[in-house]
């Protein structure tokens, strides 16, 4: 540390700390809008931000800028007394209105967007004012700066959610190719200087009808999916979410919190595997492989070695370990590994890898854990309709869990039905969807009470970081 620098450092950090206190929301969106392009510090600043009672809004068409913006909502006096009692700041507006201050998240941080095509959709915005929908935009922005792969982009992250309420994102999706083409044709007619009759007299004609085609709805897992693809990494949701039960119950620590934690440290982290790298060693030892463990606050590198990779969990498939990683994909896991730390020059911690042993898928522990599922559901509700979808889905979602019906008539009386092994579910959250699809928010309920064998750290794993802390500390390189 250079000492001459101390009293400069001193001066900004005490900046700095002033900006954050008084001004969180716009210091927060300000460091997004920083590393923009790194997805491993803007998701450290949402999960800050998320922390501190900020939220962070998707991307949308009508109201991003080119970067992360503060936003303001006006409140009601009932969330003002109520932000009063938590003692939490009301900020004002210009006019002197109590408001909500969130944090947009801005149109250049999504992927296949580019400059020029932020440029495009701000001037029109600017000029004409909001877009009304994906057919409205595609006609008033430049479409050879705005391309189809732009506007997926753009649909995937959730950007037309505010100007198409009443669409899903996978019907916005199907409408783009429609919708690129009425725009195209529109734009040559006035670059001709040409409108027709209908035009003239305000009619839109057929070739400009805003249809959007009759297509299924994403279930929540690929639309978290696409909006990965789009940002980087989850924003709206996470695929953990449904799982947090299981979470709270088996694992140790975050991603987040494993700087903090000793080297040689065994811990349980849930998260969802991605950039998985196999390669052979140059000992001739066999395969080994390399990933990153994802949670809603961060991630971490996995390392596995080749004997816990080369390790039969299957006898009977002939499985490894290997093979079962490789088959995942995007499942959330439980992993068990042990902590190594890197230090740099100053013995401060500069990387954190995980030294793995086993992962688990979370499905698997749920279905081990769980001892049975608690349907609520009102008497009106039980129609003949219902009974027959309910029938279909334990019949599809068929596994070896109890299943257990409790009625209510507006609260006044209730009744349990436990169904025979006929019934048996697997809990899959895909399952827990479409029962809440049917009967509502909130009525299913997974009873966890059985406990569920967790493999022990490999001792290859152990022995590596004992020999490691023999030696001098790792540099981070």
């Amino acid at each position: 540390f250079n000492k001459s620098h101390s009293a400069a450092y001193g001066l900004i950090t005490y900046h700095t700390g002033y900006l954050k206190h008084h001004y969180p929301v716009a210091f927060m969106a300000a460091l997004m809008t920083c590393d923009k392009h790194n997805n491993d510090n803007v998701v450290k600043f949402i999960a800050e931000a998320r922390a501190m009672d900020i939220t962070v809004l998707q991307p949308d068409v009508n109201e991003s800028g080119r970067d992360f913006s503060v936003v303001r909502r006006p409140l009601t006096p009932e969330q003002v007394e109520e932000l009063t009692k938590q003692r939490r700041r009301v900020p004002t507006d210009a006019a002197g209105r109590d408001v909500e201050e969130l944090i947009r998240f801005g149109l250049g941080a999504v992927r296949n967007v580019g400059e020029t095509a932020v440029d495009s959709i701000l001037a029109a915005r600017e000029q004409d004012g909001a877009f009304k929908n994906i057919f409205d935009l595609c006609r008033r922005v430049d479409l050879k700066r705005v391309n189809k792969r732009t506007l997926e982009g753009l649909t995937y992250a959730g950007a037309f959610d505010g100007v198409c309420e009443e669409q899903h994102r996978a019907g916005v999706m199907a409408a783009i190719e429609s919708a690129v083409e009425q725009g195209q044709s529109a734009q040559r007619d006035r670059e001709s200087g040409q409108n027709s009759l209908f035009a003239v007299l305000g009619t839109p004609t057929a070739e400009y009808v805003e249809r959007y085609p009759e297509v299924e709805e994403w279930d929540p897992r690929q639309k978290l999916l696409h909006e990965r693809e789009a940002l980087g990494f989850y924003l709206t949701g996470h695929p953990l979410d449904r799982f947090q039960q299981d979470i709270e119950r088996h694992a140790t620590c975050r991603t987040g919190e494993l700087s903090i934690k000793h080297d040689n440290t065994d811990v349980r982290i849930a998260g969802v595997i991605c950039e998985f790298k196999e390669i052979q060693t140059k000992s001739g030892k066999g395969p080994m492989c390399f990933f990153q463990v994802e949670d809603q606050f961060g991630r971490v590198e996995g390392i596995v070695f080749p004997k816990s990779y080369a390790r039969v969990d299957d006898e009977e498939r002939g499985e490894t370990f290997g093979d079962r990683l490789q088959k995942i994909g995007d499942d959330p896991v439980l992993v068990t590994g042990c902590v190594e730390v890197e230090t740099n020059e100053e013995g401060e911690v500069a990387r954190t890898k995980l030294l793995v042993d086993s992962v688990l898928t979370l499905k698997a522990v749920r279905a081990e854990s769980t001892s049975k599922l608690l349907l609520a559901v009102e008497l009106e509700q039980l129609s003949q309709s219902r009974h027959d979808k309910l029938k279909l889905l334990v019949a599809h979602f068929s596994g070896t869990c109890p299943l257990e019906l409790r009625v209510t008539k507006r609260d006044r009386f209730a009744t349990r039905i436990v169904f025979g092994d006929s019934f048996r579910v697997a809990p899959d959250d895909k399952l827990l969807h479409e029962l809440e699809k049917l009967f509502g928010t909130g009525s299913t309920q997974l009873v966890q009470t059985g406990e569920i064998s967790l493999p022990e750290l490999n001792n290859d794993a152990r022995a590596r970081s004992r020999r490691s802390r023999n030696r001098r500390p790792r540099k981070a390189g």
